[in-house]
Protein backbone atom coordinates (compact mmCIF):
# COMPACT_ATOMS: atom_id res chain seq x y z
CA UNK A 1 0.00 0.00 0.00
CA UNK A 2 1.75 3.51 -1.20
CA UNK A 3 1.12 6.43 1.07
CA UNK A 4 0.67 9.08 -1.49
CA UNK A 5 0.43 11.75 0.98
CA UNK A 6 4.28 10.93 1.95
CA UNK A 7 5.15 11.22 -1.62
CA UNK A 8 7.20 14.05 -2.30
CA UNK A 9 5.49 15.89 -5.67
CA UNK A 10 5.74 18.72 -7.80
CA UNK A 11 2.74 21.11 -9.56
CA UNK A 12 3.01 23.45 -11.91
CA UNK A 13 -0.27 24.10 -12.58
CA UNK A 14 -2.73 25.35 -9.64
CA UNK A 15 -4.91 28.33 -9.79
CA UNK A 16 -4.72 30.66 -6.80
CA UNK A 17 -8.47 31.78 -8.13
CA UNK A 18 -9.64 28.22 -7.60
CA UNK A 19 -7.95 27.51 -4.47
CA UNK A 20 -10.20 29.37 -2.00
CA UNK A 21 -11.15 27.35 0.79
CA UNK A 22 -15.59 27.80 0.62
CA UNK A 23 -15.20 28.88 4.60
CA UNK A 24 -12.62 30.96 3.51
CA UNK A 25 -15.00 32.22 0.66
CA UNK A 26 -17.93 33.16 2.72
CA UNK A 27 -15.74 34.98 4.87
CA UNK A 28 -14.67 37.24 2.30
CA UNK A 29 -18.19 37.42 0.81
CA UNK A 30 -19.71 38.46 4.26
CA UNK A 31 -17.29 41.00 4.53
CA UNK A 32 -17.68 42.58 1.59
CA UNK A 33 -21.67 42.60 1.90
CA UNK A 34 -22.32 40.10 -0.97
CA UNK A 35 -26.04 38.60 -0.97
CA UNK A 36 -26.00 34.80 -1.12
CA UNK A 37 -29.80 34.18 -2.55
CA UNK A 38 -30.33 30.53 -1.75
CA UNK A 39 -28.05 30.43 1.35
CA UNK A 40 -25.27 28.88 2.25
CA UNK A 41 -25.94 25.41 0.20
CA UNK A 42 -27.14 27.01 -2.81
CA UNK A 43 -24.05 29.31 -2.50
CA UNK A 44 -21.47 25.77 -2.44
CA UNK A 45 -23.35 24.58 -5.37
CA UNK A 46 -22.47 27.53 -8.04
CA UNK A 47 -18.88 27.69 -6.73
CA UNK A 48 -18.07 24.00 -6.93
CA UNK A 49 -18.19 21.52 -9.38
CA UNK A 50 -21.27 19.72 -8.18
CA UNK A 51 -22.70 15.79 -9.35
CA UNK A 52 -25.41 16.51 -12.58
CA UNK A 53 -23.84 19.74 -13.33
CA UNK A 54 -23.10 19.87 -17.34
CA UNK A 55 -19.63 18.59 -18.27
CA UNK A 56 -18.24 21.62 -20.21
CA UNK A 57 -15.27 24.33 -20.14
CA UNK A 58 -18.37 27.15 -20.27
CA UNK A 59 -20.21 25.44 -17.59
CA UNK A 60 -17.04 24.60 -15.34
CA UNK A 61 -15.83 28.59 -16.29
CA UNK A 62 -19.16 29.57 -15.11
CA UNK A 63 -18.20 28.49 -11.02
CA UNK A 64 -15.86 31.79 -11.16
CA UNK A 65 -18.68 34.09 -11.89
CA UNK A 66 -19.32 35.13 -8.09
CA UNK A 67 -15.29 35.46 -7.49
CA UNK A 68 -14.76 38.05 -10.23
CA UNK A 69 -15.89 41.05 -7.69
CA UNK A 70 -14.86 39.46 -4.24
CA UNK A 71 -12.18 40.65 -2.71
CA UNK A 72 -12.81 43.99 -0.97
CA UNK A 73 -9.24 44.27 0.80
CA UNK A 74 -5.72 43.72 0.40
CA UNK A 75 -6.21 41.80 3.93
CA UNK A 76 -8.55 38.80 2.25
CA UNK A 77 -6.70 38.87 -1.38
CA UNK A 78 -3.42 38.02 1.03
CA UNK A 79 -5.43 35.07 2.78
CA UNK A 80 -6.62 33.32 0.23
CA UNK A 81 -2.93 33.27 -1.53
CA UNK A 82 -1.47 31.98 2.15
CA UNK A 83 -4.00 29.14 2.82
CA UNK A 84 -3.57 28.24 -0.96
CA UNK A 85 0.29 28.06 -0.12
CA UNK A 86 -0.70 25.99 2.78
CA UNK A 87 -3.13 23.59 0.49
CA UNK A 88 -0.46 22.88 -1.24
CA UNK A 89 2.46 22.05 1.22
CA UNK A 90 -0.43 19.71 2.84
CA UNK A 91 -0.50 17.61 -0.44
CA UNK A 92 3.10 16.99 -0.44
CA UNK A 93 4.09 19.73 -2.79
CA UNK A 94 7.96 19.89 -2.39
CA UNK A 95 7.71 22.89 -5.33
CA UNK A 96 4.50 24.76 -6.67
CA UNK A 97 4.15 26.89 -9.55
CA UNK A 98 1.16 28.85 -8.81
CA UNK A 99 -0.44 31.17 -11.04
CA UNK A 100 -3.17 34.02 -10.76
CA UNK A 101 -4.26 37.09 -12.97
CA UNK A 102 -3.09 40.45 -11.11
CA UNK A 103 -5.76 42.04 -12.69
CA UNK A 104 -8.34 39.56 -11.28
CA UNK A 105 -7.56 40.36 -7.58
CA UNK A 106 -7.05 43.77 -8.20
CA UNK A 107 -10.56 44.35 -10.02
CA UNK A 108 -12.61 45.19 -6.80
CA UNK A 109 -10.81 47.08 -5.09
CA UNK A 110 -9.60 49.45 -8.22
CA UNK A 111 -5.98 48.59 -6.71
CA UNK A 112 -2.47 48.43 -8.97
CA UNK A 113 -1.77 44.89 -10.17
CA UNK A 114 1.64 45.57 -9.93
CA UNK A 115 1.03 45.83 -6.43
CA UNK A 116 -1.51 43.41 -6.03
CA UNK A 117 1.12 40.60 -7.49
CA UNK A 118 3.33 41.57 -4.74
CA UNK A 119 0.91 41.11 -2.09
CA UNK A 120 0.01 37.62 -3.19
CA UNK A 121 3.68 36.35 -3.63
CA UNK A 122 4.47 37.43 -0.02
CA UNK A 123 1.24 36.20 1.39
CA UNK A 124 2.24 32.81 -0.44
CA UNK A 125 5.65 32.45 0.87
CA UNK A 126 4.58 32.96 4.23
CA UNK A 127 2.37 30.06 3.53
CA UNK A 128 4.61 28.04 1.96
CA UNK A 129 6.73 26.63 4.74
CA UNK A 130 9.74 24.88 3.61
CA UNK A 131 7.93 24.59 0.00
CA UNK A 132 9.51 26.50 -2.78
CA UNK A 133 7.18 28.13 -4.94
CA UNK A 134 7.20 30.70 -8.07
CA UNK A 135 4.52 32.06 -10.22
CA UNK A 136 2.39 32.17 -13.53
CA UNK A 137 0.87 35.09 -14.50
CA UNK A 138 -2.48 34.63 -16.44
CA UNK A 139 -3.70 36.49 -19.17
CA UNK A 140 -7.63 36.62 -19.71
CA UNK A 141 -8.34 35.67 -23.22
CA UNK A 142 -12.13 37.11 -22.72
CA UNK A 143 -10.18 40.63 -22.01
CA UNK A 144 -8.70 42.03 -24.66
CA UNK A 145 -4.84 43.14 -25.00
CA UNK A 146 -5.52 46.14 -23.14
CA UNK A 147 -6.93 45.00 -19.95
CA UNK A 148 -4.33 42.58 -19.75
CA UNK A 149 -1.58 44.57 -20.35
CA UNK A 150 -1.17 45.68 -16.10
CA UNK A 151 -0.69 42.14 -15.50
CA UNK A 152 2.26 41.38 -18.32
CA UNK A 153 4.15 44.73 -16.05
CA UNK A 154 3.02 42.78 -12.89
CA UNK A 155 4.86 39.72 -14.28
CA UNK A 156 7.99 41.74 -15.58
CA UNK A 157 8.15 43.73 -11.75
CA UNK A 158 8.08 40.97 -10.02
CA UNK A 159 10.43 38.49 -12.40
CA UNK A 160 12.05 36.32 -10.11
CA UNK A 161 9.25 35.56 -8.55
CA UNK A 162 7.08 35.49 -11.17
CA UNK A 163 8.47 32.96 -13.75
CA UNK A 164 6.10 32.35 -16.74
CA UNK A 165 3.31 34.07 -18.85
CA UNK A 166 -0.15 31.92 -19.35
CA UNK A 167 -3.44 32.27 -21.30
CA UNK A 168 -6.29 31.04 -19.78
CA UNK A 169 -10.42 30.98 -20.57
CA UNK A 170 -12.82 30.00 -23.38
CA UNK A 171 -11.00 28.61 -26.10
CA UNK A 172 -13.08 29.61 -28.79
CA UNK A 173 -11.31 32.61 -28.36
CA UNK A 174 -8.36 33.56 -30.44
CA UNK A 175 -4.78 33.39 -29.35
CA UNK A 176 -3.53 36.26 -31.88
CA UNK A 177 -4.31 39.22 -30.10
CA UNK A 178 -2.04 38.21 -27.05
CA UNK A 179 1.65 37.96 -29.39
CA UNK A 180 2.55 41.08 -28.87
CA UNK A 181 2.32 40.70 -25.06
CA UNK A 182 3.74 37.11 -24.71
CA UNK A 183 6.49 38.82 -27.05
CA UNK A 184 7.23 41.11 -24.48
CA UNK A 185 7.22 38.92 -21.77
CA UNK A 186 9.80 36.26 -23.68
CA UNK A 187 11.85 39.29 -24.00
CA UNK A 188 12.19 39.96 -20.71
CA UNK A 189 13.31 36.52 -19.59
CA UNK A 190 9.38 34.57 -18.95
CA UNK A 191 8.59 31.25 -19.94
CA UNK A 192 5.54 30.83 -21.57
CA UNK A 193 2.39 28.16 -21.17
CA UNK A 194 -0.82 28.03 -22.80
CA UNK A 195 -4.18 26.56 -21.96
CA UNK A 196 -5.23 24.71 -25.04
CA UNK A 197 -6.57 21.67 -26.52
CA UNK A 198 -9.02 21.58 -23.01
CA UNK A 199 -12.65 22.93 -25.19
CA UNK A 200 -10.67 22.83 -28.84
CA UNK A 201 -9.20 20.44 -30.85
CA UNK A 202 -5.06 19.85 -31.94
CA UNK A 203 -5.29 23.41 -33.66
CA UNK A 204 -5.48 25.44 -30.27
CA UNK A 205 -2.71 23.59 -28.97
CA UNK A 206 -0.86 24.34 -32.75
CA UNK A 207 -2.04 28.15 -31.99
CA UNK A 208 -0.29 27.79 -28.33
CA UNK A 209 2.72 26.18 -29.91
CA UNK A 210 2.92 29.04 -32.47
CA UNK A 211 3.07 31.53 -30.05
CA UNK A 212 5.62 30.11 -28.16
CA UNK A 213 4.20 27.66 -25.51
CA UNK A 214 6.72 25.00 -24.01
CA UNK A 215 4.04 23.54 -22.01
CA UNK A 216 0.52 22.86 -22.76
CA UNK A 217 -2.29 23.50 -20.04
CA UNK A 218 -4.16 20.51 -20.30
CA UNK A 219 -3.60 19.50 -23.96
CA UNK A 220 -6.14 17.06 -23.80
CA UNK A 221 -7.22 16.72 -27.47
CA UNK A 222 -4.08 16.60 -28.68
CA UNK A 223 -3.91 12.97 -28.29
CA UNK A 224 -5.82 11.83 -31.46
CA UNK A 225 -3.40 13.78 -33.48
CA UNK A 226 0.29 11.96 -34.44
CA UNK A 227 2.03 14.11 -36.52
CA UNK A 228 1.10 17.05 -33.54
CA UNK A 229 2.27 14.46 -30.64
CA UNK A 230 5.28 14.19 -32.96
CA UNK A 231 6.56 17.29 -33.02
CA UNK A 232 5.33 17.85 -29.21
CA UNK A 233 7.69 14.98 -28.08
CA UNK A 234 10.51 16.62 -30.43
CA UNK A 235 10.33 19.80 -28.91
CA UNK A 236 10.09 18.29 -25.25
CA UNK A 237 6.78 19.81 -24.43
CA UNK A 238 5.61 19.50 -21.33
CA UNK A 239 1.88 18.29 -21.10
CA UNK A 240 0.18 19.94 -17.60
CA UNK A 241 -2.75 17.43 -16.95
CA UNK A 242 -5.39 17.35 -14.84
CA UNK A 243 -7.86 13.85 -14.70
CA UNK A 244 -10.63 15.73 -12.27
CA UNK A 245 -10.75 18.84 -14.00
CA UNK A 246 -10.14 17.45 -17.49
CA UNK A 247 -13.13 14.88 -16.92
CA UNK A 248 -15.42 18.10 -15.18
CA UNK A 249 -14.99 20.26 -18.08
CA UNK A 250 -15.86 17.67 -20.85
CA UNK A 251 -12.38 17.49 -22.49
CA UNK A 252 -12.35 13.70 -21.82
CA UNK A 253 -15.89 11.59 -21.32
CA UNK A 254 -14.62 9.25 -18.97
CA UNK A 255 -11.69 9.24 -16.73
CA UNK A 256 -10.75 5.70 -18.04
CA UNK A 257 -10.50 7.47 -21.50
CA UNK A 258 -7.83 10.04 -20.37
CA UNK A 259 -5.16 10.19 -22.61
CA UNK A 260 -2.49 11.03 -19.28
CA UNK A 261 -1.51 6.95 -19.06
CA UNK A 262 -1.22 6.19 -22.94
CA UNK A 263 0.73 9.48 -23.63
CA UNK A 264 3.20 8.93 -19.93
CA UNK A 265 3.72 5.30 -21.52
CA UNK A 266 4.64 6.43 -25.02
CA UNK A 267 7.50 8.84 -23.26
CA UNK A 268 5.77 12.17 -23.40
CA UNK A 269 6.69 14.45 -20.77
CA UNK A 270 3.06 14.83 -18.63
CA UNK A 271 2.83 16.18 -15.45
CA UNK A 272 -0.11 15.71 -12.79
CA UNK A 273 -2.16 18.47 -11.40
CA UNK A 274 -5.05 19.73 -9.34
CA UNK A 275 -6.08 22.75 -11.75
CA UNK A 276 -7.98 24.79 -9.31
CA UNK A 277 -8.67 22.26 -6.24
CA UNK A 278 -11.16 23.50 -4.47
CA UNK A 279 -13.41 23.92 -7.33
CA UNK A 280 -12.78 20.86 -8.83
CA UNK A 281 -13.13 18.99 -5.24
CA UNK A 282 -9.60 17.68 -5.25
CA UNK A 283 -6.20 17.85 -3.74
CA UNK A 284 -3.20 16.32 -5.48
CA UNK A 285 -3.05 13.19 -3.53
CA UNK A 286 -6.84 12.47 -5.13
CA UNK A 287 -5.02 13.17 -8.06
CA UNK A 288 -2.22 11.20 -7.58
CA UNK A 289 -4.78 8.25 -6.28
CA UNK A 290 -6.83 8.60 -9.28
CA UNK A 291 -3.47 8.07 -11.56
CA UNK A 292 -2.90 5.31 -9.70
CA UNK A 293 -6.24 3.81 -10.47
CA UNK A 294 -5.77 4.20 -13.89
CA UNK A 295 -3.28 1.82 -13.75
CA UNK A 296 0.28 3.50 -12.96
CA UNK A 297 2.42 2.46 -10.51
CA UNK A 298 4.77 4.19 -7.40
CA UNK A 299 7.45 4.06 -10.07
CA UNK A 300 5.56 6.06 -12.77
CA UNK A 301 4.04 8.65 -10.31
CA UNK A 302 7.61 9.39 -9.35
CA UNK A 303 8.71 9.65 -12.85
CA UNK A 304 5.70 12.32 -13.16
CA UNK A 305 6.97 14.52 -11.01
CA UNK A 306 10.55 13.86 -12.54
CA UNK A 307 8.83 15.24 -15.73
CA UNK A 308 7.47 18.23 -13.58
CA UNK A 309 11.31 19.07 -12.37
CA UNK A 310 12.19 19.20 -15.85
CA UNK A 311 9.87 21.30 -17.48
CA UNK A 312 9.60 23.65 -14.23
CA UNK A 313 10.70 27.13 -15.11
CA UNK A 314 13.54 27.14 -12.94
CA UNK A 315 17.32 28.41 -13.64
CA UNK A 316 19.38 25.36 -13.61
CA UNK A 317 21.01 25.90 -10.62
CA UNK A 318 17.33 25.87 -8.86
CA UNK A 319 16.02 22.83 -10.79
CA UNK A 320 19.72 20.55 -9.55
CA UNK A 321 18.52 22.34 -6.10
CA UNK A 322 14.97 20.61 -7.10
CA UNK A 323 16.46 17.27 -7.70
CA UNK A 324 18.48 16.92 -5.28
CA UNK A 325 15.43 18.07 -2.39
CA UNK A 326 13.27 15.11 -4.16
CA UNK A 327 16.31 12.55 -4.08
CA UNK A 328 16.60 13.04 0.14
CA UNK A 329 12.48 13.51 0.26
CA UNK A 330 11.91 10.31 -1.31
CA UNK A 331 14.92 8.21 0.51
CA UNK A 332 12.69 9.62 4.04
CA UNK A 333 9.34 8.53 2.66
CA UNK A 334 10.59 5.06 1.77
Amino acid sequence: MIDLSSLPKVELHRHLEGSVRFMTFVSIALEGGMSMPGGFFKLRDRVRVCHGDRRSLTSFLKKFDLYRDLYPSRASIERVAREAAEDAAYDGVVHLELRFSPVHFARRMKADPVEVAGWIIRAARQGAGAMTVKFIITLGRHHSPRENAPSVDAAIEHKGDVVALDVAGPETLPLAPFKPLLARGARAGLGITIHAGEARGPASVREAIALGATRIGHGVRAAGDLKLLDEIRRRGIAFEMCLTSNTQTGAVRRPEEHPLVPLFKEGHRVTINTDDPQVCGTDLVREFAEARRLGLKKADLAKLTDHAVEAAFLTDKEREVLRKRLAHQRRVSE
